[in-house]
């Protein structure tokens, strides 16, 4: 009987299925905010992707359209990046007939908290493990103290004998 139930859906959908996330949406928004810099539009992109897949397990999140999730994601990024032209480009994103202004002010203050706690997590990680230098291993340390005990026991040996 779910077969019959999928098929009908199907048609009725034209059969027309897509995976709609919000990287869908982050194309269009930064579009609608008509930066001239192909380079800060590719900054500004990559890090709402950033922002998203930092965000991606906050089941808070699952409360909002993936159309808010991309636009709040951009706003953040950009509030991050420029903060000089912020408040422009929140307007710009806002304007979007399909926005409802309330969801995106809570998703935007979502966001903006989960990206003060990834960098506050990022700045208590130990790095020490990165280090370049290779730690002396343990064979090396016993070979050193050999050669040391030797040469000194060499040393002790020769002046029993001298005397």
């Amino acid at each position: 009987m779910d077969i019959y139930a999928g098929i009908l859906v199907l048609s009725a959908l034209e059969w027309r299925m897509r995976l709609i996330t919000p990287f869908s949406f982050l194309h269009f928004f930064i579009f609608s905010t008509e930066l001239k810099d192909p380079s800060l539009k590719y900054v500004l992109k990559e890090q709402a992707t950033k922002i998203i897949f930092n965000a991606h397990n906050d089941i808070k999140l699952l409360e909002y359209k993936p159309s808010t999730i991309a636009a709040s994601a951009l706003i953040s990024a950009s509030c991050e990046l420029c903060l000089k032209q912020y408040t422009m480009r929140r307007a710009s994103i806002a304007a979007c007939k399909y926005l409802d202004e309330d969801l995106l002010t809570k998703c935007i203050d979502l966001m903006q908290e989960m990206v003060m706690l990834t960098e506050a997590n990022e700045s208590t990680i130990d790095t020490s493990f990165l280090s370049i230098e290779p730690p002396v291993s343990m064979l090396e340390r016993s070979i050193k103290r050999q050669r040391i005990s030797y040469a000194s026991a060499a040393d002790t040996c020769s002046r029993f004998l001298k005397l």
